[in-house]
């Protein structure tokens, strides 16, 4: 099995999370520069300060990587978990969860009588995002007039019914009982309808929350589990 490289940056999360997790790994972090990369399977925190570049460097050469960032649920620093993917921003739909860890309830289904909540990426994640070409006022435009195209409910623009690129904020939906709909590289996306759908309430609420819970609470971890080795031994197992 290969070693996995940890990139660090500059940045106090980057230092206390990357520093856990090459604990657990066993090697020792490097730079987060293009100029410090080596061909071999890399992790990084976050997509800023060089991390995009060594995502971009691993897909060019189809090499594996792995991304760390704040958790599904339960998130928080440094007292909460962190989601853990291998060649994503986010864990794919196809894994399967052995039901080992806690998922939380979802609440009931809610009535739908709201706008449709369109929540953009931001400008720092589009102007950095390793393998998108993102405008985040290109992109609500587009989700908007593709809306309009199929109902005429009104739209809302940020922060019931939400229409995301790849945040928690699906995570977050989902949990409270509110439809979702994801476009962009987001564990939401496997499992929800497409945008054709928005106005089909049944098709909406289809949707297996607990399977999407499942998979989240699987690939999410804390520090300690970092620090332990344990996030990279299950993460192997379920992710490859």
């Amino acid at each position: 099995m290969q070693k996995i490289i940890p990139y660090i940056t500059d940045h106090e999360i980057s230092r206390v999370i990357i520093s856990a997790a090459a604990e657990g790994l066993g090697v020792e972090p490097h730079l987060a520069s293009s100029m410090a990369w080596s061909p071999e399977p890399s992790l990084v925190y976050g997509i800023l300060r060089g991390c995009q570049d060594i995502i971009r460097k691993c897909r060019a050469i189809n090499m594996e990587w792995w991304h760390i960032d704040l958790g599904y649920f339960g998130r928080g620093h440094y007292d909460g978990y962190y989601k853990l993917s291998r060649n994503g921003l986010q864990a794919s739909g196809d894994i399967e969860s052995p039901g080992i860890r806690e998922i939380p309830s979802p609440e009931p289904w809610k009535s739908g009588t709201g706008p449709i909540v369109i929540c953009p990426p931001t400008t720092l994640f589009a102007l950095n995002h390793p393998y998108e070409k993102l405008d985040e006022n290109d992109w609500t435009d587009s989700v908007r007039r593709a809306i309009e195209s199929v109902t005429d409910r009104p739209t809302l623009v940020r922060d019931k019914k939400s229409l995301v690129h790849s945040s928690n904020i699906a995570i977050d939906a989902l949990i409270a009982g509110t439809p979702v709909i994801a476009l962009g590289d987001c564990l939401a996306n496997d499992f929800c309808p497409n945008l054709s759908d928005i106005d089909d309430w049944a098709e909406l609420r289809m949707v297996d929350r607990e399977a999407i819970l499942a998979i989240a609470a699987h690939t999410q971890f804390t520090l300690d589990e970092f620090r332990s080795g344990y996030a990279f031994e299950l993460s192997r197992e379920l992710q490859g």
